[in-house]
């Protein structure tokens, strides 16, 4: 019986020691932060505008363990989501993923993988592509504004931080 209440003792503290660690280890929500900016690509083929949407995550450290990444963006009624892509292993896969969305929806959520999605130092990068869909919608509002979050998730901690970028639809767009 005390083998055994000293087997599981013991246990205890090998968990307890290796979930100290790791929560040590693991990136924390104050010192990490994304950076969103929005950039007027022109008009493409069909005369809508078209904006690249950058950001760039920096986790103060590189994660261990962390799973269920993603980021969330979300844009305003009138602009399509035509394309996002993520840098893995340092770069840009040909022209990203092509989304043909069925439904109205204005948002998206993109798993990041922690093993092809962040550089050593914790930090990974990507944009978005949104073309101008109802020039209606758009017009009836001054500025657009793009919201992008970062979700961490790992078994020890979870937290998100988040920064936007906006625009001014009539100099974007060109109403007059």
């Amino acid at each position: 019986m005390k083998n055994a209440a000293m087997l599981l003792a013991v246990l205890l503290l090998v968990i307890a020691t290796g979930f100290k660690i790791a929560y040590a280890s693991s990136p924390t929500q104050e010192n990490s932060e994304i950076q969103v900016a929005a950039v007027n690509a022109g008009l493409d083929e069909n005369g809508d505008t078209v904006f690249k949407i950058y950001f760039m995550f920096d986790l103060d450290k590189n994660p261990i363990l962390a799973n269920r990444n993603a980021v969330q963006v979300d844009w305003p009624d009138g602009w399509r989501l035509e394309s996002y892509n993520l840098m893995e292993d340092g770069k840009y896969r040909d022209n990203g993923t092509t989304v043909r969305s069925v439904n109205k929806r204005s948002d998206i959520r993109i798993a990041v993988d922690s093993a092809r999605h962040f550089n050593q130092y914790g930090q990974g990068q990507g944009y978005i592509i949104l073309t101008s869909e109802d020039k209606e919608v758009i017009c009836e509002q001054i500025n657009s504004s793009v919201h992008v979050g970062f979700h961490y998730t790992s078994p020890v901690k979870k937290f998100k931080f988040a920064d936007s970028a906006a625009w001014n639809n009539e100099a974007a767009v060109g109403f007059h």
